[in-house]
């Protein structure tokens, strides 16, 4: 990344994939495929946020077989039991691995979408706290 006259890098990630500088914030995503590149000038963020998603369809398919799992552990022999506990605990066991944290940063023309599972809490607010200062600075320079 090249750094625009007078900007300055605040924060970068250690993979350097994410860089917050004094004017705007730079992602860089890379896949087998592809590489995806996102700038959104700081002035331009209408929002962000910080979020835990999961996936519901786990949750519908986790019920629809712990059902199952229950009338196999009420009727059912000793291999339905084993096999029931076995199924309602690799649902529940990936259910708990799939949640993934994440924060967006949102502009009109680009969304940033950064995954923070690596990240405490406390770093995560951290993150946001800065990127909401800097966001403010760049708007009070742009004011003058």
């Amino acid at each position: 990344m090249n750094l625009l006259p007078d900007e300055k890098v605040i924060l970068e990630s250690d993979t350097k994939e994410v860089i917050l500088t004094s004017h705007r914030i730079w992602q860089k995503v890379s896949t087998y495929s592809s590489t995806e590149i996102k700038s959104i000038m700081l002035e331009n963020i209408s929002s962000y946020q910080a979020y835990r998603q999961s996936n519901i369809i786990v949750i519908i398919v986790g019920l629809f077989i712990g059902l199952v799992s229950m009338a196999g552990l009420i009727v059912g022999g000793t291999t339905e039991r084993f096999l029931s506990l076995i199924f309602i605990l690799f649902v529940a066991s990936y259910y708990v691995w799939s949640k993934k944290r994440k924060i967006e940063i949102s502009s009109p023309s680009a969304n940033i979408v950064m995954d923070v599972d690596n990240m405490t809490q406390k770093a995560r607010k951290q993150f946001m706290e800065t990127l909401e200062n800097a966001r403010h600075k760049r708007l009070l320079m742009l004011a003058k």
